[in-house]
């Protein structure tokens, strides 16, 4: 079974963001993912537009989310658009 939540919250400490590996200051606001996928726990943080940027190319997460993964995408675009 899969399920998740996602809430808006503002920060109460430091956190790493999943999607580009920056920092979330403490006092911001910041998207907060928890669930179960393959049997696994998962809590992560987002800066807001990482979640959006995320939720407008979702294709690119068939896979499921990872470290890093809104800087991969971007790197993954650049280079599509070189190659034009």
């Amino acid at each position: 079974m899969e399920f998740g939540k996602r809430r808006q919250v503002k920060t109460r400490k430091v956190h790493e963001c999943t999607g580009c590996l920056k920092e979330i200051e403490k006092g911001s606001a910041a998207v907060y993912h928890t669930g179960k996928t393959d049997e696994e726990f998962y809590k992560i943080h987002l800066h807001l537009e990482c979640h959006q940027f995320m939720v407008k190319h979702k294709e690119y997460l068939n896979e499921g989310v990872w470290k890093g993964c809104v800087h991969d995408i971007r790197k993954e675009q650049d280079k599509a658009i070189s190659f034009e």
